[in-house]
C-alpha cells in the first residue's frame, strides 16, 4: 500500500474533483480503513465526503475478505487483522449503530451496507440482528428492518437458532397494525417473505396450520385496511398491499397448511380483484380513448419493478395460477367466479392499449407446442396474468372450466354487439378480450375435442372478417382476432367456406399501413393458414405470395431480437411453396437480407440460429444455392 496521507478530508476533497478519485483512494486500501471509518462518522462534515469515506470502509472490509479466503480459514484471522488497523469490532458496531438513526437517507444506506459486511466477515450475525432489534428498532424502524432484511437474505436459514425469534418479531411488527406506517409495514412483509423462502429451501413444507392463518390474516389485513393518515395512502399503501401480495404467494407453497383454508383464501383473493375491478372500470375500460390520461408517472417497488394498481391484480391472480399448480388446493366450487372476474379484468386498459399498438410492444414466444403464445416485452400486468391463469384453470379442470368460459365469452360478444348498437366508442373491448382469451386456451379446446365448442369457434372465425379484420376495426382489436385466426387455423379444415375469406382479409391487412404489431400478428396468421396443406387454393396463395414474401423481408428489418423470429418462422412456411421459389429467384439482394440479420443478431445464439435455419431452407433449394453462394461470397 501507498505510504497513508494525515489529513483525510483533503485526500477525500481530491478524489472528489477526479473522474477516478475513488479508484486512486483504493491505494491506501485497507490501512486507512480506520480514519476514513472515523470521517465518515462525523456528522459535522459534508454529506459528499462522508459517504465516499463509508464506501471507502466497505471496499477495505471486501479487500480483508479476500485475503481470508486466500490466506487462511481461520476465523481468528480477520479479528486479528481488523485489530491491526484499529478496527474494534464493538465499536465498529456502535458506530454503524449510531448512523443508522441520522436523518439522511444516504447515510444510513452506507451505515447498513457497511454493518451488514461487518457482520458478516465477523461472524457476529446474531448478536448484529439482536442489536438492530433492541437498539435501532424503537428509533427507526425502517432502517432497522432495511437492515435485517440484508442480513437475512444471505445469512440467516431456517436451521439457525435465532430464526424462529426473527420470524417471530416480524410478525408481531406486522400484527401491531397502524402502529407502524405503511413504508415500515411493507419492510416488514419483505422481511417475512425472505423468511419463508428461507423456511421452503430447507425442505420445511409446514410453518403448522395455526401460523399460516396467522401470516393470511396479516396479509388479509394489510390489503384490505385502508390507512388512517393521510400520508400513509397513495404509493406507501400500494406498496404495501404488493409486499403483502407478494408474500401471499410465498405462503401458498406450504402445502401441507394453507390447503385447509382454501375457501377462506380463494374468498379473500377474489374479494380483492373486484374491488380493483370497480376502481378499474371507472378509470380505465368503460371510457373513450381520448377522454384517458396516458401520461402515467412510472413509480418502482424495492426491487425495480414497476408499483402500479395493474401490477398489484397481476400479483394477486398470480396466486390463483399458484395454487391450480398444485394439486392440494380445491378450486372446483370457484371455477364461475374465477372466469368471470378474470375475463373482465383481463380487458386493456387504455395505457397497456396505446403501448400494445404504437410501441409494438409485443411479442410471440417461440413454444413450437403451443399456439397460444401471446406475451409482452414489458413488465408484469393485469391482462396477461388473467390470460394465463385462464389457460391454467382449463388445462386443470378441462370440461369443467371450458364450458363455463365459452358461456362467457359468448355473453362478452353480445355485450360488444349491444354496445356497439349503443354507439358507445369502447364496444369492442368485450369483444377483443374474448377473442385473446379463446386463442389462449386454444390448446386446451382442441385436446377437449368438443364438437359444440369447435362449433361455435368456427362460427367465429366466419364472422370476424366482417367484424374484426377490415382496416376500419381498432388496430388492437385487429391484432387479437389474427391471434385468434393463428391459434385455431386448424379449425377451418372443417369450414373451407371461411377458410379463403379469411386469408384473403388477413392477407389484405398486410398490405395496409398498420401499427408494427398487428403486421406481426398478421403474419403469424397468414403462415399458420399456409401451412396447413390444401386448405387455401392454390391459386389464392400464388397471388399473394410475393406481397408476402415482400411484407415478411420488411418486417425482418423493422423488428427487434424479441420479434424478428416472426418473419422468420412465416418464411419457413412460406418457402414450402413453389411460387415462393420462383419469387425469391428474382430477389438481388437475398443474401444479403439474411446475412445482414445474422450479423445484427449474432450475439443471441437463439435468434442466430434461427436466421442460419432459414438460410440452410433455401440452400436446400437447387434453384437458389448458385444465387445464395454467388451473393453471399462478395
Amino acid at each position: 500500500s501507498a505510504q497513508p496521507p494525515t489529513d483525510i478530508k483533503s485526500l477525500l476533497q481530491q478524489a472528489v474533483l477526479t473522474a477516478d478519485g475513488a479508484k486512486q483512494l483504493e491505494h491506501f486500501l485497507p490501512n486507512l480503513m480506520l480514519p476514513f471509518m472515523q470521517f465518515f462518522s462525523n456528522s459535522q462534515e459534508g454529506l459528499s465526503l462522508r459517504q465516499l469515506a463509508g464506501l471507502m470502509v466497505k471496499r477495505s472490509l471486501q479487500i480483508l475478505s479476500s485475503s481470508l479466503s486466500d490466506s487462511s480459514t481461520d476465523e481468528t484471522f480477520m479479528m486479528q487483522k481488523l485489530s491491526e488497523l484499529g478496527m474494534n469490532e464493538s465499536n465498529t458496531l456502535s458506530a454503524c449503530m449510531q448512523l443508522l438513526l441520522e436523518n439522511n437517507s444516504k447515510i444510513r444506506n452506507t451505515a447498513c451496507m457497511l454493518l451488514c459486511v461487518f457482520a458478516q466477515l465477523t461472524n457476529n450475525i446474531n448478536a448484529t440482528i439482536q442489536a438492530l432489534v433492541d437498539r435501532i428498532f424503537p428509533s427507526n424502524p425502517n432502517a432497522a428492518l432495511k437492515c435485517l432484511c440484508m442480513l437475512v437474505e444471505e445469512n440467516v436459514s431456517a436451521q439457525d437458532a435465532g430464526f424462529n425469534s426473527m420470524l417471530q418479531f416480524t410478525m408481531n411488527v406486522l400484527q401491531s397494525g397502524q402502529q407502524h406506517d405503511s413504508m415500515t409495514r411493507s419492510k416488514a412483509f419483505y422481511l417475512l417473505n425472505l423468511l419463508l423462502r428461507n423456511y421452503l429451501n430447507h425442505n420445511n413444507k409446514s410453518i403448522g396450520q395455526k401460523q399460516a392463518l396467522f401470516i393470511l390474516n396479516l396479509i388479509s389485513d394489510a390489503c384490505t385496511t385502508a390507512p388512517v393518515k393521510h400520508s400513509d395512502m397513495g404509493d406507501a399503501f400500494l406498496f404495501l398491499r404488493l409486499e403483502a401480495a407478494k408474500t401471499l404467494l410465498t405462503l401458498i407453497e406450504f402445502k401441507r397448511d394453507l390447503p385447509r383454508f382454501t375457501t377462506q383464501l380463494v374468498g379473500f383473493i377474489l374479494t380483492l380483484l373486484r374491488q380493483q375491478y370497480a376502481s378499474y372500470e371507472k378509470q380505465h375500460v368503460n371510457v373513450d380513448q381520448n377522454e384517458a390520461d396516458l401520461d402515467e408517472a412510472l413509480v418502482y417497488d424495492s426491487e425495480g419493478g414497476v408499483l402500479s394498481e395493474s401490477v398489484f391484480t397481476s400479483q394477486l391472480i398470480e396466486s390463483l395460477c399458484a395454487m391450480l399448480g398444485h394439486a392440494e388446493y380445491e378450486l372446483d366450487d370457484h371455477i364461475q367466479n374465477i372466469v368471470q372476474l378474470t375475463m373482465r379484468l383481463a380487458q386493456r386498459s387504455n395505457l397497456e392499449e396505446d403501448k400494445i399498438v404504437s410501441n409494438s410492444n409485443v411479442f410471440y414466444t417461440e413454444d413450437e407446442d403451443s399456439r397460444s403464445s401471446l406475451a409482452y416485452v414489458s413488465t408484469q400486468n393485469a391482462s396477461t396474468s388473467c390470460f394465463s391463469c385462464l389457460n391454467d384453470l382449463c388445462e386443470t379442470y378441462e370440461l369443467e372450466a371450458l364450458e363455463p368460459v365459452f358461456t362467457t365469452v359468448d355473453n362478452f360478444i353480445k355485450e360488444s354487439a349491444a354496445l356497439y348498437q349503443q354507439q358507445k366508442p369502447y364496444w369492442w373491448k368485450p369483444r377483443e378480450v374474448a377473442l385473446s382469451v379463446l386463442a389462449s386456451i386454444a390448446d386446451q379446446v382442441e385436446m377437449c375435442e368438443e364438437p359444440q365448442m369447435e362449433s361455435y369457434l368456427n362460427k367465429l372465425l366466419g364472422s370476424i372478417i366482417q367484424n374484426d379484420l377490415h382496416t376500419q376495426a381498432p388496430p388492437l382489436l385487429q391484432f387479437s382476432a389474427l391471434h385468434f385466426v393463428h391459434s385455431n387455423a386448424y379449425l377451418l379444415k372443417e369450414s373451407p367456406e371461411h377458410a379463403q375469406g379469411v386469408f384473403s382479409a388477413v392477407a389484405a391487412l398486410l398490405r395496409e399501413n398498420l401499427p408494427l404489431s398487428v403486421h406481426l400478428s398478421a403474419s403469424l396468421a397468414s403462415s399458420s393458414l399456409i401451412a396447413i396443406k390444401d386448405l387455401i387454393p392454390a391459386n389464392v396463395v400464388d397471388a399473394v405470395v410475393p406481397t408476402l414474401v415482400s411484407k415478411y423481408f420488411h418486417l425482418m428489418s423493422q423488428t427487434s431480437e424479441d420479434t424478428i423470429h416472426v418473419p422468420l418462422q412465416s418464411l419457413t412456411a412460406v418457402l414450402k411453396l413453389p411460387k415462393a421459389i420462383e419469387t425469391l429467384q428474382q430477389q438481388q439482394n437475398l443474401s444479403s437480407i439474411f446475412l445482414q440479420a445474422y450479423f445484427t443478431f449474432v450475439n443471441d445464439p437463439l435468434v442466430s440460429m434461427e436466421v442460419l435455419d432459414v438460410i440452410k431452407s433455401l440452400m436446400s433449394h437447387r434453384e437458389l444455392y448458385m444465387q445464395c453462394v454467388q451473393q453471399a461470397v462478395p
